[in-house]
């Protein structure tokens, strides 16, 4: 433990690697386990508070249920961090050594100096946060004792007042059953009975234990930006790649010399990625993998195979007299991730024969069966993408079912097929799915109307589908499909009106959507070699090249397919490994785009519009013109890369001669791009530039199949910290909307500048400095008030209602602004709400917080080690200030310093961070900072106060309460004060401090006093932890009435009336009480022998003499005493009471002050 100070943690090795990890992320996660305290069940006690004790922890005997909570709240800190703690060189049980006690109104944590600077980034910015921490020094003192005493109190301390407290004490998939004689056993809460540390007896005996394992698993559903990234960044890469994987498995097999495809190998892929990650799983398991063809998916197999149950399926015959298909569902284990595709077989592959079509070619192929199956399959992937826009913006599922089933009725119609009409209108031969999903695939039932953060799974089945050359009656039937996608939503509406704003995700788009296998005439790679064509017909071949992206206008089929791509003079050709070739002669295409954002190093789109008959639509593989407009007519684009060859020989041969003599329409050059174009752009250079970075994040490489990610997880990280609709000026604020414009300064406005900070941090001094600048052009005015720990709104409303007047009045000549010093004990938040809450609405619309303020003493910061002051980390929040100015410890390094701006950049990253000693504030950009008349109302602090504070402007409990609570107490008195006897006590105060819970301690006083013997009334401020006293002359008494002149008020926790009272009294001159007549009782066996010694040489008594050892009598009596001892004694007495006869007599003549009267 002695070397650990050369292990600190730098800033680096502090950073938190998840990208979209926020403080506002942190809060939401931590709201979510404290609305366990709230929501509890009827006739269930209610939760004082939740104690997690760490779970990789020997304290807690490895306790897995505390594991998965720390790790919800820490954000994987365990995982994440795992590698970087283990080289850190520390032993598991420091990094380990933690505990967090989470109540309604604050949250305490016990950990040491080392995982301190590893917990701070996590935690720091928690409302009403508690450290408790010991200090570097006594943490590598000698005494290895101290710190486990340490802890032991920390965690008496931290559960003091609670009488039911809650444990996660089961892990997520354990059933083990809940056990409190188990906690007890546990050696930390062993501890908690020990006498010495007054913990008051057992633990389960003094606070009643209770499991709340459920509604933590329940959390764990519970979807957020860092979730989503979680997900995205390794268990769905993963799924994934093993998806391909089966997709290589299918192409492998078709060009092999085999006489069927096997299902086995095919599905070995995702079935054992799916076994190998419920290894050790011992809960329940929602959807399994599996893969079915055309001919086993009758409706009973799949039904029970879309259930989870394990069913028998055949190979895939490959020379075969109709097309088939396959339907794969692949699962993710212990992760919400689930998608089912369909995918096609063609009986043969699209080829180019020569012929006699018009264009010199015959196309052998005859896809009618293909054409009817595909577009079918087209027609419920666009189902379900209505499905899912219908329920991101309605949150009903009746109405996204009913926006799926008509959607998939009206492009059935299309395909013109009376057998199929009559189908899809059966009830039982569609199956909708809109449930939202847990971490182990399970489906749960959504709520109509209500919005849900869980995952969403959707899917749409078509069960035996009729053949396209069926007659009515028949039973002939090419079996079914599914198509399945998982998603999540994010909503923000305004309570009371129809406004909303919605987005969505599909976190499984970038698997394939659809894919066509030719089952025959497979080569093993693509050549890059041009098809034999008559020059006579084509011309010259001018460009072949591999590795072109190929798609239609349809976003939803992308990411797109890779061909090889000849150009010739009059026309191209397009060959696939999977499906075959086609050629699009120049007499095909009815215009040719081509955009590039005049930019080589932008993906260059070349856009083919081709008039669709129903030759083109044999030719044309189907899923090219799944988006047709209006006139018929079907876009196909091909995607050219930058800095490649294609690239250099589209504008070097192909353009130059489609320009000249070609039967090529006239390319025309596009300045941008509409809808959805521009979308599969943006697509298209995501990748690029992704893949041209050097270092990228990774969840930068899964944005770039997902473009719009980055804008989702924006509007997410605003939706999901709320519970239902919330009020319009929220709305504005999380969507961007509001215009500030109209709350920004001007000629017409009150600038509020707030300065706030715990008492003895100067903020007066600042405000002086402030009320000195421009007073020219400047009318200032200043608030401040006597009590530190809460708003005198009253006061403030009648200062806004002077300030106005005042306004008006300085209107042509001077702005008026105006200087609030804030109470320092208060949320920001408390300050805010009172401005706004003026009963004159015209009035408080005049007043506009310019900017905050934070003024901070490091000598003035901590009550105890690295327990701060109440409110100073909520003052430091994001949004709620923007400027921190330290008034001490500037001069010179300060290690105090260094560790205070640690803590505040951890809360608050976006902040000023400026020095004044003793707030005295000289450069003038500080001064401009300060001043600002916008920097409050910015968009971005808006959204920050919404996001940590949903409820802000509702007040408590959503506001964040002081803790420890510190209260004012104030005494009026009416007669002067002794300077001396002032100035002793309140330097004696320090000394009379307790440690936690801290009942008594004064950190504050203020007052409006006279001492005696000075010529007039002056101002007092004192802070005891940094001993700093400022007594200010010249000021006036206040009029207080009742008869009182002067006030005392002492800012501290659980102060008493009567204890501040007698601290008072010893301030003055009292009157002594009167001296009670000595008895010979009352005297001491030293005072006698005092008046014996005094009087033993007295002359003896007659008959009486001294030995030399002893008085002896003549009768022969002996003493060591002188005989007449009692007559001494008694002339003492009357001297003595005759002096207190006088000093009582004195006492009663003389008058004295009584403060109180």
């Amino acid at each position: 433990m002695s070397s650990w100070k050369s292990k600190m943690p730098s800033s680096a090795r502090r950073h938190i690697k998840l990208e979209q990890f926020s403080q506002f992320v942190s809060a939401t996660r931590l709201r979510h386990v404290q609305n366990i305290l709230f929501n509890r069940k009827a006739g269930s006690a209610d939760i004082d508070g939740i104690l997690c004790i760490s779970g990789k922890c020997i304290d807690s005997r490895y306790n897995e249920g505390m594991y998965e909570l720390l790790n919800y709240l820490l954000f994987g800190f365990f995982e994440v961090r795992k590698e970087e703690l283990e080289s850190s060189g520390f032993a598991e049980e420091v990094i380990d050594d933690m505990m967090i006690m989470i109540c309604p109104d604050r949250v305490e944590v016990y950990c040491n100096p080392v995982n301190y600077y590893y917990l701070l980034p996590y935690v720091s910015h928690w409302p009403c946060l508690e450290f408790h921490c010991l200090s570097e020094d006594e943490y590598n003192g000698e005494d290895d004792d101290t710190s486990e005493e340490f802890k032991i109190r920390s965690l008496i301390a931290m559960v003091r007042g609670c009488k039911v407290i809650g444990v996660p004490y089961r892990g997520r998939g354990h059933e083990e059953s809940f056990n409190v004689m188990a906690i007890e056993k546990w050696p930390i809460i062993q501890a908690f009975a020990i006498d010495d540390f007054e913990g008051g007896g057992f633990f389960t005996l003094m606070h009643e234990v209770v499991d709340i394992s459920g509604q933590v698993h329940q959390l764990q559903d519970l979807q957020d930006p860092v979730s989503i990234e979680q997900l995205l960044v390794e268990p769905f890469s993963l799924m994934n790649r093993q998806w391909h994987n089966m997709m290589k498995c299918v192409q492998l097999s078709l060009e092999t010399p085999s006489i069927s495809v096997s299902h086995k190998k095919v599905a070995e892929p995702l079935k054992s990625y799916f076994t190998h990650g419920l290894v050790g799983h011992k809960g329940r398991v929602g959807k399994v993998p599996f893969v079915l063809f055309s001919h086993d998916s009758r409706r009973e197999i799949l039904q029970r195979a879309l259930k989870g149950e394990t069913v028998e399926a055949s190979d895939l015959p490959i020379k075969r007299d109709q097309p088939s298909h396959m339907i794969c569902l692949v699962a993710s284990p212990h992760n919400p991730l689930v998608c089912a595709r369909t995918y096609f077989f063609s009986k043969s592959p699209y080829a180019i024969t020569k012929g006699g079509s018009g264009d010199g070619l015959q196309h052998s192929h005859d896809n009618t069966h293909l054409r009817y199956s595909i577009g079918l399959y087209l027609s419920i992937i666009r189902a379900v993408q209505e499905a899912i826009e219908t329920y991101t913006q309605t949150s009903s599922v009746t109405q996204a079912k009913a926006k799926c089933m008509k959607t998939l009725k009206e492009r059935c119609k299309l395909l013109d097929n009376k057998s199929l009409r009559d189908f899809i209108n059966e009830s039982s031969s569609a199956e909708f799915v809109l449930s939202a999903m847990n971490l182990d695939n399970s489906d749960e039932p959504l709520a109509d109307g209500e919005t849900s953060k869980k995952m969403k799974f959707i899917s749409l089945t078509l069960y035996d589908i009729p053949s396209p050359d069926d007659t009515r009656g028949s039973s002939s039937s090419m079996g079914s499909m599914s198509f399945a996608e998982t998603f999540l939503d994010s909503r923000i509406s305004v309570a009371g009106s129809s406004e909303v704003s919605c987005d969505h995700i599909i976190m499984t788009s970038s698997i394939p959507r659809f894919q066509l296998w030719s089952m025959t005439g497979h080569t093993k790679k693509l050549l890059a070699t041009p098809p034999s064509l008559s020059p006579d017909q084509w011309g010259e071949v001018l460009m072949t090249q591999g590795d072109i992206c190929m798609m239609g206008t349809w976003t939803a089929l992308l990411p797109p397919e890779t061909v090889v791509l000849t150009v010739w003079e009059h026309g191209l050709s397009v060959q696939n490994t999977d499906y075959g070739s086609f050629t699009l002669h120049g007499s095909d295409i009815s215009s040719v785009s081509l955009y590039d954002g005049d930019s080589m190093t932008q993906v260059a789109l070349l856009i083919l519009e081709v008039k669709l008959t129903d030759v083109m639509a044999d030719h044309l593989p189907p899923h090219l013109y799944a988006d047709v407009d209006n006139r018929g007519v079907s876009r196909i684009l091909f995607a050219f890369s930058p800095h490649t060859k294609a690239h250099t020989q589209l504008y070097g041969n192909v353009l130059p001669a489609w320009k000249s003599d070609s039967q090529v329409p006239d390319v025309n050059r596009l300045n941008s791009l509409d809808y959805p174009i521009k979308e599969i752009h943006c697509y298209l250079q995501s990748g690029v530039n992704a893949s041209s970075t050097a270092t990228i994040s990774p969840l930068k490489k899964v944005a770039a199949c997902m473009p719009n990610l980055y804008e989702f997880l924006h509007h997410l990280t605003g939706s999901c910290g709320i519970q239902g609709p919330v009020t319009k000026d929220v709305f504005h604020s999380l969507v961007g909307t509001s215009s500030t414009q109209q709350n920004r300064g001007g000629d017409e406005k009150i600038i509020v500048t707030i300065i706030t900070g715990a008492p003895g941090c100067d903020k007066e001094n600042v405000a002086e400095v402030l009320t000195s600048y421009n007073k020219n052009v400047i009318n200032w005015l200043e608030y401040k008030q006597t009590e530190e720990c809460q708003v005198d709104t009253a006061s403030l409303h009648q200062t806004m209602t002077n300030a106005v007047q005042t306004f008006d009045h300085w209107l042509l000549s001077k702005s008026t602004r105006l200087i609030l010093v804030a109470p320092g004990f208060c949320d920001t938040t408390e300050v805010i709400r009172a401005l706004s809450s003026h009963p004159d609405h015209k009035l408080r619309s005049v007043f506009v917080v310019g900017a905050v303020t934070l003024c901070i003493d490091p000598m003035n910061a901590y009550m105890e080690n690295r327990m701060t002051f109440p409110m100073l980390t909520a003052h430091c929040a994001q949004g709620w200030v923007n400027n921190i100015v330290f008034t001490s410890q500037t001069t010179g390094p300060s290690e105090l310093l260094n560790s205070l701006q640690t803590l505040v950049r951890s809360i608050n990253s976006d902040v000023a961070l400026l020095k004044a000693e003793k707030g005295i504030v000289k450069r003038s950009t500080d001064l401009d900072l300060i001043m600002s008349e916008t920097a409050f109302q910015e968009p971005a602090m808006e959204r920050s106060r919404v996001l940590l504070k949903p409820s802000w402007r509702e007040g408590y409990p959503n506001a964040w309460p002081c803790h420890p609570e510190v209260r004012d107490v104030v005494l009026r008195f009416t007669h002067p004060l002794e300077k001396h006897l002032t100035l002793i006590k309140l330097r004696g105060l320090k000394k009379t401090f307790k440690r936690h819970p801290f009942e008594g301690n004064i950190y504050s006083v203020h007052g409006i006093i006279e001492f005696n013997g000075s010529p007039g009334v002056v101002e007092l401020r004192y802070t005891p932890l940094n001993d700093k006293l400022i007594l200010n002359d010249g000021v006036s008494a206040p009029s207080i009435g009742n008869g009182s002149t002067y006030y005392m008020s002492f800012a501290g926790i659980s102060l008493k009336e009567q204890e501040l009272k007698l601290l008072l009294n010893g301030c003055i001159k009292q009157k002594p009480e009167r001296k009670r007549f000595l008895t010979r009782e009352d005297l001491t066996p030293q005072q006698i022998d005092k008046i014996h010694a005094s009087h033993h040489l007295d002359e003896l008594p007659e008959g009486w003499y001294y030995n030399g050892s002893q008085f002896v009598s003549m009768d022969g009596e002996r003493s060591f005493t002188h005989p007449n001892l009692d007559l001494f004694i008694q002339d003492y007495l009357k001297k003595k009471n005759k002096e207190i006869e006088r000093y009582n007599q004195r006492t009663e003549s003389e008058s004295y002050i009584n403060l109180w009267r």
